[in-house]
């Protein structure tokens, strides 16, 4: 096992020095777990975070009617830990062992250190927290489980295309291109879409779409946009587009999903007609 490269998976560490990222490196201590093992218990403080190792932790949040509900998986490489809207928080959420296997880990404080000693890793691992944390609770709301890993989640993908992830994050509401993202990588379009599709299970334009749609619930719940607000803010051009996207992905139309989040519209799950729903 190599420590440093596991590690390397995440950008920010790859931007350490050699020897700062040995500092941090040596903070770590290998720990096998167990299936159905909680390694950060929801409604606590994480007491240890760390990356897997071996074998996979399953993010799983409590439902308002009881039962855990799951909404990501983690596997070799990612991150577990800090899920909570700040940084001495309880946790949000629970990871279990899905499969028994193997993890780095360090204590909360002393990883809280490791972000306050190098900045790039602060901001990168807060967002982290903050985007499992909307997913969470974007699951919870839905009551519908994820169907694998969240590809949102930062952490979840290779650092083969993970700069043409960032670079997708960073410019979702521009109009970018496949051509853009693979330059962003330094790949030809035709081998980043290979690379991307095998890393992702998605391809470049699902991802930005799903990217987009992601940051247009967003905007709905936390900024009360309206649907073309929403449809040109995070990059689309077409408000027919956008809707046709936005129910593909999410079972709803935009304007149904701003009602159901107000309380004026019955939750339905995904592909079911509204007739359906009134009818009973």
């Amino acid at each position: 096992m190599n420590e440093r490269e596991l590690l390397k998976r995440h950008l920010p560490f790859g931007r350490l020095s050699p020897e700062a990222l040995d500092r941090v490196v040596s903070a770590f201590q290998s720990y096998r777990f167990a299936e159905q093992e909680k390694l950060v218990v929801q409604d606590e403080v994480a007491t240890w975070v760390g990356f897997v190792v071996s074998g996979s932790i399953e993010l799983r949040i409590k439902q308002f009617t009881g039962g855990d509900l799951s909404f990501g998986s983690l596997r070799r490489g990612d991150f577990f830990g800090l899920m909570s809207f700040e940084p001495k928080g309880v946790s949000i959420a629970s990871a279990v062992g899905a499969t028994p296997g193997v993890v780095l880990m360090v204590r909360r404080d002393a990883f809280h250190q490791m972000l306050e000693t190098y900045p790039v890793l602060k901001a990168y691992f807060y967002k982290m927290s903050l985007d499992r944390v909307w997913t969470a609770y974007q699951s919870l709301y839905q009551g519908k489980a994820s169907e694998g890993p969240s590809p949102v989640m930062p952490g979840c993908v290779s650092l083969e295309v993970q700069k043409s992830i960032d670079f997708i994050d960073r410019n979702f509401m521009n109009p970018i291109t496949l051509e853009e993202a693979a330059r962003a990588n330094g790949m030809s379009k035709f081998h980043f879409s290979r690379i991307f599709k095998d890393k992702t299970g998605m391809s470049f334009k699902e991802y930005l779409n799903m990217r987009r749609i992601h940051v247009a619930k967003k905007l709905f719940v936390a900024d009360n946009l309206n649907v073309s607000e929403a449809c040109y803010q995070v990059g689309f051009n077409d408000q027919s587009y956008f809707c046709r996207v936005f129910r593909k992905l999410e079972g709803y139309t935009p304007s149904e999903f701003k009602k159901i989040c107000t309380g004026r519209f019955p939750s339905r799950k995904r592909g079911e007609s509204h007739a359906k729903v009134v009818s009973g």
